[in-house]
């Protein structure tokens, strides 16, 4: 075999052959490919661009201009279109399946084909699996711009770069980007195929140009050959293993395997290295067929390692009677006697089972199920022990035959018993918390006096008595000393097995089974473990304690084995966790962010500086104390400035507000804006005052109107000039008798002003999801025109530029869609229609031309009829409103404390002193923010001691939770579902009186 292997045919047996079997893609040569009018050679991605256009990976926008628009913005729905053809990847025959893992596309869709052809290949709509197997839906987001750090992803499912990537880290700057996708990140560095390392910009945008070069780097990467180690040989040992010898020994930790037959992914059940490591055995999980099967290995060198075998289709090679004698069913005038056959495949494999027989007589009847010939010898007597019967079995597929001459023999009985082991269908372990669902079977081995095996359960059950050391910890089937085993077909082949239930506790149990002829007997000590159960806790410092803030306070949990426990829900386990108070209140263990353990300590309890004590008892009673001090409460201390550039345009106003302003508290942290509002209602502003009054270019307003408040920010207005002026932040003290400034929280921050004439580049803000103007009262959606200048934005005016809007529905007497002062009116008409004429989510194309330079913009969005439904939300206590603003300040819950003994979803919660109600932060489909009072569909409640409560209407927006007669406090974990969203929050529910509600 070749040491060479080319990207092409890895590309296409090992991923395209994860969603269907490859299909040609028709691809533009160098000579049909046009040069599109916006690519010069001198772009940067010029030649990528180009080498896609030539393989017909991408094309130019079909608006008749000739166009690329490379610093246009990449769609999930257009990246799925350019890795659909880069894998050539045939439409899957069930699109409609497939597409069902979404909520937002379907078989009618814009670009279905390919969503669904990227989709059955695995690179996009991997939402998991929820506890009972099915599919997690999810949203697809067609016309939502992919950024960076998701683009490394889908490139690395696509391409599966996992398998090639040495292990060997390339430092790159991960900090900025999200845990979920920085290994998608570090593979890209570590291949080369990004440079970035310094700065990655995770969250920026992929342009159709960059994707165009990230995708021509992958590609080129893997068609150049490679050497190193090769595959020597590949050779299929039986029915369902292939063995694969190198010319080395190879790392085998690095080594990652697939076997591809027909570009299909095989499944590899079991991998067995050689001791050298030259060779290794991969057990698929079906058998082999007749035709050509490819192994890939990556991991061990630059480039995927590659061999194949051609294999034939199973075949029956021999056919053996096992013994001379058959044995009777009755010693007295027999009726049949019976004799074992087995039949082998070309690997020496036994496929009795499989096979089926014909024989040299009507009475002669093999039976594959049980791999036992049945002779009928009739009812007139005329067969007696000692007489001759001659047999043939024939397989005339193969031809292959045996023919034995059998002497009639007295009838078997059991004579010798062996116990082979435990057996669970899912390979469960017997632990004391094992369920009656989970069925465990002690496999049992039967033979009779001529040493054949006795597969009927019945028969082999009445032969059989047995004995138990402890039924206490567990129990066997059969009343007293009488066996009862069952059938069992495990991987095809019958066996018996005796069922264990009563699990107990955790102990011992030896159970003997003796044959009530021979004497013979055979046990087996059944063991029911301990489940885990936490031992030792090691409690570290938390980073950082202030109060009034959740505390995560570093934990390691080793169970009574020496390993670490990292479930929290064995973890929170009253009886095998830990037990964990902070002050006396009780405390949870949570999963952080970095996929660490730690104990929470809630705000809620964490109100107030100074040491206390944190103490956790493990279920062995081992105690680990720790004392924590909280600082004092965060405090907004200093000023860093805007936390965006703040441009204007010449004779035009803007308002700084709060949430305009980056505040650190004093421990150097950013503030978040809820805390910034909460501080500056206590009687604070932030003062914004002029630094370098020799370039005026901005007018502020005097005091007490240059104040920003909790409830008013403050209104600077450009001059008529270009230029950039410095401006002061300063936290301050209102008194009555006056303002005092903060100095030391004092910062700089530029503003720059222009007339228009020096914009560096435009933009077209993000329009997202509309709803048709027509439906529920949405009406017209309103879209910003940005020009950019260092940095900053400024929204031109209507008549800075010329917008039309395309797409959609035509037809006599319906009016267009329009675009006029800044606003798109798209109605529930103008959408497209499936086949019953019912309106489906539509692209349009908003295009922009600024009138200054004639730069044109394009900016697509999806149009839907769908009234709207919340997509997330989060628990909050923050008031009732409409007002987006809000929204992104209101902060999130995710415990709560009940008293009065009662709890609803509607139940006001403790807050400081007093109490609030639950609200809920939704988002919609179209993006509106708003913060609602009780709108859950359904309330399931499920209690850490179902002892502690009575629960009604479970499951439904009214579900109840009422402490019983004595509890004094139980913790619920309540989850609420609301539109397509589920959120959890624990309460701690407590028989407290409940006090007025705070207003």
């Amino acid at each position: 075999m070749s040491k060479k292997s080319s990207y092409r045919k890895y590309a296409v047996t090992t991923i395209a052959a994860a969603a269907a079997v490859s299909a040609v893609a028709p691809v533009a040569s160098a000579a049909e490919t046009k040069d599109f009018t916006d690519v010069k050679p001198d772009h940067e991605h010029y030649d990528a661009i180009m080498a896609m256009a030539e393989r017909g990976i991408v094309t130019g926008l079909n608006d008749g201009t000739g166009r690329f628009n490379p610093e246009g913005p990449l769609f999930r729905a257009q990246a799925a279109v350019m890795f659909a053809r880069a894998l050539e990847l045939r439409t899957p025959s069930n699109v409609k399946e497939v597409l069902s893992v979404y909520t937002d596309v379907n078989e009618n869709s814009e670009y279905a084909d390919e969503i669904a052809a990227v989709t059955a290949a695995g690179i996009f709509g991997q939402f998991g699996k929820d506890s009972k197997g099915n599919k997690i839906k999810g949203k697809f987001n067609p016309w939502k711009n992919i950024n960076r750090e998701q683009m490394a992803s889908v490139l690395v499912r696509a391409y599966d770069l996992e398998k090639l990537d040495t292990d060997e880290n390339v430092k790159i700057n991960l900090k900025n980007v999200s845990p979920t996708h920085q290994g998608s990140v570090q593979t890209l560095a570590n291949l080369g195929i990004t440079v970035a390392t310094d700065n990655f910009k995770p969250l920026n945008n992929v342009t159709r140009g960059q994707f165009s070069s990230f995708l021509k780097r992958t590609i080129d990467k893997y068609e150049a050959p490679s050497e190193g180690v090769a595959i020597e040989s590949v050779k299929a040992i039986n029915a369902k293993t292939l063995e694969v010898t190198f010319d080395s020994g190879i790392d085998a930790d690095k080594a990652k395997l697939e076997v591809v037959k027909s570009t299909i992914k095989q499944n590899i059940s079991k991998t067995t290295w050689a001791e050298d490591n030259k060779s290794v055995r991969l057990e698929l999980t079906t058998k082999l067929t007749k035709g050509e099967y490819v192994v890939n290995v990556t991991g061990v060198s630059e480039k995927p390692l590659t061999g194949s075998v051609q294999v034939e289709d199973e075949r029956v090679d021999s056919i053996e009677i096992l013994s001379d004698i058959a044995v009777v069913n009755r010693n007295a005038n027999p009726t049949s006697a019976t004799v074992a056959y087995q039949v082998k495949n070309q690997y020496g494999e036994d496929v009795t089972k499989t096979t089926n027989l014909t024989t040299n007589s009507p009475s002669v009847t093999p039976n594959p199920s049980t791999g036992v010939v049945t002779i009928d010898l009739g009812d007139d007597n005329k067969y007696k022990v000692g007489d001759k019967v001659p047999i043939t079995l024939v397989h005339a597929d193969s031809a292959k035959s045996a023919t034995k001459t059998l002497t009639l023999s007295a009838e078997s009985a059991v004579s010798e018993v062996g116990i082979k082991g435990i057996y669970n269908k899912d390979g469960k372990k017997l632990n004391e918390d094992t369920k009656t669902s989970d069925e465990f079977y002690l496999l049992v081995d039967v033979k009779d006096q001529y040493g054949n095996a006795i597969t009927d359960a019945e028969k082999a059950s009445k032969g059989l008595i047995k004995s138990e050391t402890n039924p206490t910890v567990i129990k066997t089937a059969g009343a007293g000393n009488a066996v009862e085993l069952s059938s069992l077909t495990i991987d095809g082949k019958k066996q018996l097995g005796l069922k264990l239930s009563g699990v107990q506790k955790a102990g011992e149990s030896k159970v003997t089974l003796i044959s009530t002829t021979s004497g013979k007997n055979d046990s087996y000590n059944i063991v029911v473990a301990e489940t885990t159960r936490a031992d030792v806790v090691n409690l570290s410092p938390p980073a950082i304690a202030v109060a009034n803030e959740d505390i995560l306070v570093p934990v390691s949990v080793i169970d009574k084995e020496g390993k670490v426990i990292t479930d929290t829900k064995i973890l929170n386990n009253p009886e095998k966790g830990v037990k964990a108070t902070f002050n006396n209140d009780p405390l949870q263990f949570v999963e952080g962010e970095d996929s660490n353990i730690y104990i929470k300590i809630p705000s809620n309890i964490n109100t107030t500086d100074g040491t206390f004590p944190l103490v956790a008892q493990s279920s062995t009673y081992k105690v680990a104390t720790s004392i924590i001090r909280v600082d004092k409460k965060a405090v907004p201390t200093t000023i860093r400035g805007l936390k965006k550039p703040l441009t204007l345009k010449a004779q035009r106003p803007a308002t700084i507000n709060y949430t305009d302003v980056v505040v650190e508290d004093q421990y150097g942290r950013s503030m978040k804006d809820a805390d910034v509002k909460a501080y500056l209602a206590t009687g604070k502003g932030i003062v914004v005052k002029a630094n370098d009054s020799a370039s005026n270019v901005v007018t502020i307003p005097a005091s007490p109107n240059n104040i920003i408040t909790d409830s008013k920010g403050v209104t600077v207005t450009a001059l008529n000039k270009n230029g950039s002026q410095t401006i002061q932040l300063v936290l301050a003290e209102l008194k009555a008798d006056g303002v005092t400034e903060i100095a030391a929280s004092t910062a700089d921050a530029q503003v720059r002003v222009t007339d228009g004439t020096n914009y560096e580049g435009y933009e077209i803000a993000p329009i997202g999801k509309v709803q048709a103007a027509d439906v529920q009262d949405a009406r017209n959606k309103k879209f910003t025109v940005n020009g950019l200048l260092d940095g900053g934005k400024v929204a031109l005016d209507d008549n800075d530029y010329t917008a039309t809007i395309s797409g959609g529905r035509k037809a006599d007497g319906v009016e267009p869609p329009k675009v006029s002062n800044g606003e798109i009116t798209v109605n529930k008409e103008n959408l497209n229609t499936d086949k019953g004429g019912k309106p489906i989510d539509t692209e349009f194309t908003l295009r922009v031309t600024i009138n200054a330079t004639g730069k044109v913009l394009e900016e697509k969005f999806i149009v839907s009829a769908d009234d709207k439904k919340v997509e997330d939300f989060f628990f909050t206590t923050s008031e009732t409103s409409t007002d987006s603003d809000d929204y992104d300040a209101a902060k999130a819950i995710t415990t709560a404390i009940a008293d009065g003994g009662t709890y609803t979803i509607a139940t006001p919660i403790v807050k400081g002193d007093g109490h609030s109600n639950l609200n809920f932060a939704t988002v919609d489909q179209y993006g509106n923010k708003a913060i609602q009072g009780d709108v859950a569909e359904t309330v399931t409640i499920s209690p850490e001691k179902t002892a502690d409560v009575s629960i009604t209407d479970n499951g439904t927006k009214n579900a109840k939770a009422e402490l019983k007669e004595g509890v004094a406090e139980t913790k619920l974990t309540v989850n609420v579902k609301v539109g397509n969203a589920t959120k959890e929050l624990k309460v701690t529910l407590t028989a407290k009186p409940m006090p007025p509600v705070t207003p």
